[in-house]
């Protein structure tokens, strides 16, 4: 049922692709045909299953999550309500004119996106928004999660100003899309004893994919993980996180749609340096973007990972906007980390707008050395986020459009990384060679140097 599932969203995303360009009643048909079909398949497989690992939904105890600050924000189109649950206590709070205050996120959210914006205007705008949201919410060390609704998706809480300050530079923040994606395993990790983390390791696949494009960045133009050119970055980024951790790493042609799709439950993080495409018409026809040299079909539909099964535990999705889509039935996100999530994986780290190439590199690769350290996810990248800012100190790239726009969404517990074998290193493999080398040639020099002079005190 589930590989049916796989084929029927293959067809929806054809049909929909080809009624972009043809406006035929029967593709219509067949496309409002399919989904009733797709919807059947999916109230199958929830009957079928409903007592099983695949779908059932653990018990989660709101009352025991203590040690991390929660509020969650939801919205009825006029008015935004805002419930707090700290310390076992629910507060609440109404917020009103929603409409208005939607005009000021989306305002602010534009001048992010403008590199021309002065950081001091930022700052200001970051500091009104953050006095119509909050009010002492953030007067703890507690680990924040923010739960967002409607536009609330798009904006990195980290950007607001507290007391003169960036949040993130005085709290850890994440984001999650319901209390059940609230419940981590910090408690059992730390819990565990070395030889159970060292069998985790050695049982833990991680896999990277950085495909090769045929464009070419366009001069005096910065390059940005949303246009199908080549990506310097990217491919830096896997090279330079494959000397941190254990991984199988796919370049060129060989990051494949195909190979991805063969992978599934295989593997415990992917991480993913591409280019992508968002589509504002319809969200789940917004796209990440493999290889194309071997393959035609390259393309990998947020309609596809709907239906794919994933068992693993974080997808690092880094490319452009993969954190933000649109809004589906329901008003429920359509997004391709939202995807990630409905298909398995209960942690992603994604993007909030046009990430910078060469920045997103630097963060990443800052990510993963927090990781390796122990660091829960989401105070891996708050840290990652710090270190970009302490490292660069042309203030022209301390503006929050080269840094602020990964997230991370999701269980924000540790994840244990192997590093990475000697084996698979070889640039180690090349310095051992050589200095076998040398070692080699140092001996015979000597052995030739000793037997040149007991001849010498032989024919004397």
């Amino acid at each position: 049922m589930v590989e049916k599932e796989q084929q029927i969203r293959s067809l929806i995303t054809y049909l929909k692709k080809t009624q972009q360009t043809k406006d035929d009643e029967s593709i219509k048909q067949q496309l409002l045909d399919q989904e009733l079909e797709l919807q059947r398949v999916r109230e199958d497989l929830l009957s079928t299953y409903a007592q099983g690992d695949l779908f059932a939904i653990p018990e989660v105890d709101i009352q025991a999550e203590t040690n991390k600050n929660i509020i969650r924000f939801s919205s009825n189109g006029k008015e935004l309500f805002k419930m707090r649950l700290y310390k076992g206590q629910l507060t609440y709070k109404k917020i009103d004119d929603f409409p208005l205050l939607k005009q000021d996120i989306e305002a602010y959210l534009g001048m992010i996106g403008q590199l021309g914006t002065p950081i001091a205007t930022i700052r200001t705008e970051g500091a009104e928004l953050f006095n119509k949201l909050f009010d002492d919410d953030f007067k703890t060390d507690a680990h924040t999660v923010i739960i967002p609704d409607d536009i609330l998706h798009y904006l990195p809480f980290e950007l607001l100003v507290q007391d003169g300050k960036y949040l993130i530079e005085d709290h850890v923040i994440s984001y999650a899309a319901n209390f059940y994606f609230l419940k981590g395993n910090n408690d059992q990790f730390m819990r565990e004893g070395s030889a159970a983390q060292k069998r985790k390791q050695k049982n833990r696949q991680v896999a990277f994919f950085a495909p090769e494009y045929t464009g070419a960045v366009p001069e005096n133009k910065l390059a940005v993980r949303g246009s199908p050119y080549s990506l310097a970055g990217a491919a830096e980024e896997v090279k330079e996180i494959a000397r941190l951790v254990s991984a199988q790493v796919y370049q060129g042609k060989y990051a494949s749609k195909s190979k991805f799709k063969s992978l599934g439950g295989q593997v415990s993080v992917f991480h993913l340096a591409m280019h992508s495409n968002l589509h504002d018409g319809d969200p789940e026809l917004s796209n990440l973007l493999f290889s194309s040299e071997e393959e035609e079909d390259y393309e990998m539909y947020i309609s596809e990972l709907y239906g794919m099964n994933f068992n693993g535990d974080l997808a690092v999705l880094s490319a452009c906007n993969t954190g933000v889509g649109g809004f589906g039935d329901g008003g429920n996100l359509v997004s391709m980390h939202q995807a990630f999530t409905t298909a398995g994986i209960p942690a992603t780290v994604a993007s909030l707008w046009n990430v910078p190439d060469e920045s997103t590199k630097e963060i990443m690769i800052a990510f993963y050395t927090n990781l390796r350290k122990g660091m829960d996810k989401a105070s891996a990248l708050r840290e990652a986020k710090l270190d970009y800012l302490l490292n660069n100190s042309d203030e022209n790239l301390q503006h929050p459009f080269y840094w602020a726009a990964f997230v991370l969404s999701g269980d924000d517990s540790p994840i244990a990384l192997a590093p990475p074998s000697i084996w698979n290193n070889a640039w180690m493999l090349l310095g051992m060679g050589i200095v076998l080398i040398a070692g080699i040639g140092l001996g015979i020099l000597r052995r030739n140097s000793k037997r040149n002079r007991e001849q010498r005190h032989f024919t004397m």
